[in-house]
């Protein structure tokens, strides 16, 4: 099993403009294909064509593998599948798992059911709260312009609702019937909770992702790449020493061995 940390540090700060990461895509070749003018996400690590450009339909239309008789790379539908499933899998993030209300344990379950394949898993925690006006009031200080941090929220009769960013749904959730809200934005694992303010992490567990100890190939990663545009309150250690104690969090819940 692999561990790794992503640099936390953002691919743009509020100061600096915005860049675009021009790396090379397999779409790029692609005759049809045009990029954006806009500049991409500030994670964006290829620049894609806008899901709409024809372009796109004529990629996404083509067979995974070449068909037609006498062709010398034909793939009949059992082979082509069986590649497929081999070499294609699934990066689990279980802090978007967490945002949709998904428990991460059952998507893991569901693909094994499926035959899928998780050679990646990304441990990540949300923040989780009430929609009471103490716990949005505590929010605000994570509502920053570098990152998008998307709000879900669940209302006591399962319904989910969504924003595309912390502002728009601080004005909005008090005029709903929330009940549970979770936005994304990537707390340290060992987060211990802050007033009304707790976190995903209580989601991830032994018993719940067991599937950890069942594909020692899975490839885990620390993904709190948040860390400079966190609230002061929550960076009174270096960075080395938050990475190592989320490292020691993983370890205290038999999720890595030391």
């Amino acid at each position: 099993m692999l561990l790794e940390t992503v640099d936390p540090v953002p691919r743009r700060s509020p100061s600096d403009p915005r860049q675009s990461h021009r790396l090379r895509s397999p779409l790029r070749r692609h005759r049809g294909a045009r990029w954006p003018r806009h500049p991409p996400h500030p994670r964006a690590r290829t620049r894609l064509p806008h899901r709409d450009h024809p372009g796109n339909h004529r990629l996404l239309q083509r067979p995974p593998f070449p068909t037609g008789r006498g062709h010398p790379r034909r793939k009949t539908p059992s082979t082509a599948e069986t590649l497929i499933r081999h070499h294609l899998g699934i990066c689990l993030d279980s802090c978007h798992a967490a945002l949709q209300f998904e428990d991460p344990a059952e998507s893991l379950r569901q693909y094994q059911t499926e035959g899928i394949r998780v050679p990646k898993i990304q441990i990540s925690a949300a923040l989780q709260t009430d929609s009471s006006p103490a716990s949005l009031e505590a929010l605000r200080p994570f509502a920053e312009p570098v990152y998008l941090h998307q709000v879900k929220a669940q209302t006591p009769t399962g319904e989910i609702l969504g924003w595309p960013d912390l502002p728009q749904a601080l004005a909005e959730l008090p005029s709903t019937s929330a009940s549970e809200v979770r936005v994304h934005f990537h707390v340290p694992l060992h987060f211990p909770g802050s007033g009304p303010l707790q976190s995903t992490a209580s989601l991830l567990n032994p018993d719940q992702l067991g599937y950890l100890t069942r594909d020692p190939l899975t490839h885990l990663e620390i993904e709190t790449y948040t860390w400079d545009v966190l609230p002061p309150s929550l960076r009174s250690t270096s960075i080395e020493k938050s990475i190592a104690a989320e490292f020691n969090w993983l370890h205290l819940q038999s999720l890595i061995t030391p």
